[in-house]
């Protein structure tokens, strides 16, 4: 019972990841060109950890009779999407930098960037956040 709460948590949080990473990209895409890449990578991961917060603690995270739509929680959130995030541009960057002759490299540092740092963000949101 309990792998399968565990399991489903992490099918929702898979799906949240996709349509927040969606937004991220779009948003980081939309501003390469004008802000450069660190700058548009922290508004795009920014951008969709407000729409991952709100999903996750509504769906992903919820437990019955507790809301986690309180300042608190999105306290904690914030803080650990920080140092996600500083992970997440930091990857991203040192793989746009030492790789920039490969062609669609920007698309793989994303990924691999995005994959790197949702592995750390749900252990965060499991057992720190909505403990």
């Amino acid at each position: 019972m309990k792998y399968q709460r565990l399991i489903k948590q992490y099918i929702y949080f898979f799906i949240t990841g996709i349509a927040a990473t969606s937004f991220d990209y779009l948003v980081y895409i939309l501003n390469l060109e004008i802000t450069g890449a660190i700058i548009s990578k922290i508004f795009g991961f920014y951008s969709g950890a407000c729409l991952s917060f709100i999903i996750n603690s509504s769906f992903t995270f919820s437990k019955k009779g507790k809301s986690f739509l309180f300042k608190t929680y999105f306290v904690r959130y914030i803080f650990l999407l920080t140092i996600t995030m500083m992970i997440n541009v930091s990857i991203n960057y040192l793989i746009l930098h030492s790789f920039y002759h490969f062609e669609n490299i920007t698309i793989f540092a994303f990924i691999f960037a995005t994959f790197v740092s949702m592995i750390f963000n749900f252990v965060g949101m499991k057992f720190l956040v909505f403990k």
